[in-house]
C-alpha cells in the first residue's frame, strides 16, 4: 500500500502557509506524539521513542490525532467531545490535572486553545483569507483550476465556514492519492507485476506478484514516482 503520512496536516500546512505546522509535520519527531506533548503537557520522551520508533503512549497519541484533525477544519468543542468520547475527555482531564468541576466541553475548549497556541494563525488568519476569497469572488480555486461557485454564508453559518476551511487541504490530499493510484495503474499497464486495487482516503492498495523481492518493487515504484 502507499499511504501519505499525516496527509491532511501536511496539506493544511501547505494551503495555510503555516510554517510552524509545516515544520512539525516535516521534522524528525513523530508529529502526533509531538502534538500530544504540546496539547497534554506530557514530555515527548514519555509518548514516543525516536531511537526505536516505538509508541510509548498510544492512547494519548491517538487522542492528539483527533484534536489535530478536528481543529484543522474548525471543529468546535462539542463536536470534538463527540469525536473523542466522554471517557477519553475525562481521561485527558485527569492526566492534565484540569479542574474536576470542568464540564467535558470545558476540557475540549481548552484542548482547542492549546492547538491554537501551538499553530498560531491557522484558525484565524488563514480562515479569514478563505472567507475573503469567497466574499469577493464567490469561489475557491482548486489545483485543477476548477473553482466551484460557493453559495453558502461562511460569516454566519459555521458549517459553511468549515466547508471552505477543509476544501483546499482535502482536495490536495485527494489529488495526491489519485496521482499515486494512476502511477500504480501505469505500472500494471506497462506489464509490471503489480495490480492497483482500491483507493481508500489517502491510502492506495495494490497487489504484487508473489515472490517478487520488496527491493525490486521499490525500484519499480521509485522509477514511476510512486
Amino acid at each position: 500500500s502507499s499511504d501519505t503520512p499525516q496527509a491532511e496536516s501536511r496539506t493544511t500546512a501547505v494551503a495555510s502557509r503555516n510554517a510552524v505546522l509545516w515544520d512539525a509535520v516535516s521534522g524528525d519527531d513523530d508529529f502526533h506524539s509531538a502534538n500530544a506533548a504540546a496539547f497534554f503537557g506530557i514530555p515527548y520522551e514519555e509518548i514516543y521513542d525516536n531511537a526505536t520508533g516505538k509508541k510509548l503512549n498510544k492512547d494519548l497519541r491517538e487522542l492528539a490525532k483527533r484534536v489535530g484533525h478536528g481543529a484543522n477544519y474548525n471543529m468546535r468543542a462539542y463536536m470534538l467531545l463527540l469525536t473523542m468520547g466522554i471517557a477519553a475527555v475525562r481521561y485527558v482531564q485527569k492526566v492534565m490535572g484540569l479542574p474536576p468541576k470542568w464540564s467535558a466541553t470545558d476540557v475540549t475548549k481548552f484542548l482547542l486553545k492549546k492547538f491554537d497556541e501551538r499553530y498560531v494563525g491557522l484558525r484565524t488568519t488563514w480562515y479569514k483569507s478563505q472567507v475573503l476569497k469567497v466574499i469577493t469572488t464567490g469561489r475557491l480555486k482548486t489545483l485543477t483550476g476548477y473553482a466551484p461557485l460557493f453559495l453558502g454564508n461562511p460569516l454566519d453559518i459555521t458549517a459553511d465556514l468549515n466547508t471552505i476551511a477543509s476544501l483546499e487541504p482535502q482536495h490536495i490530499s485527494a489529488k495526491l492519492s489519485i496521482d499515486t493510484f494512476m502511477r500504480l495503474a501505469a505500472c500494471e499497464l506497462q506489464g509490471l507485476p503489480v495490480k492497483c486495487v482500491l483507493q481508500v482516503h489517502d491510502e492506495v492498495l495494490g497487489y504484487a506478484e508473489k515472490g517478487i523481492p520488496l527491493t525490486k518493487l521499490d525500484e519499480l515504484f521509485s522509477r514511476l514516482g510512486v
